[in-house]
C-alpha cells in the first residue's frame, strides 16, 4: 500500500495477533514489531523498498500458532514466486458415453 509518500505492509488476521517484521536490503537490516486487534499497517523503512520483509504472526489466543511469510518488496511477490493471484480453474472436460 502506498500512502502519503510512504509504502506500507498491511497485516490482517481473523483474531488479535502479535507481529514481527524483519526487513533486509543487501547487508542492511531493520525490524518492527507490535500487537494488533485484527489488522494493522507497518511502514517499510526508507531504503528497503526493493529488499525483502519476513513477517511472523503469532495468534493472541495461542502464541504457539504462528505464520511466517517472506515478501520480495518492490514487486509484491512472496517467497517461491507466488504473486497471490488465484490459480486458473481448468476447463471442464466433456465425457464421452459409450
Amino acid at each position: 500500500t502506498v500512502s502519503g509518500g510512504g509504502i506500507y505492509i498491511s497485516l490482517t488476521a481473523g483474531e488479535g495477533f502479535r507481529y514481527s517484521v524483519s526487513f533486509k536490503n543487501g547487508s542492511h537490516t531493520a525490524s518492527a514489531n507490535g500487537a494488533a486487534p485484527r489488522t494493522t499497517t507497518v511502514k517499510i523503512p526508507t531504503g528497503f523498498g526493493s529488499g525483502s520483509a519476513t513477517i511472523v504472526l503469532k495468534a493472541e489466543s495461542n502464541p504457539a500458532r504462528t505464520t511466517t511469510v517472506t515478501l520480495q518488496l518492490g514487486n509484491g511477490t512472496t517467497k517461491g514466486g507466488s504473486t497471490g493471484k488465484p490459480k486458473p480453474h481448468p476447463k471442464p472436460r466433456k465425457h464421452k458415453h459409450k
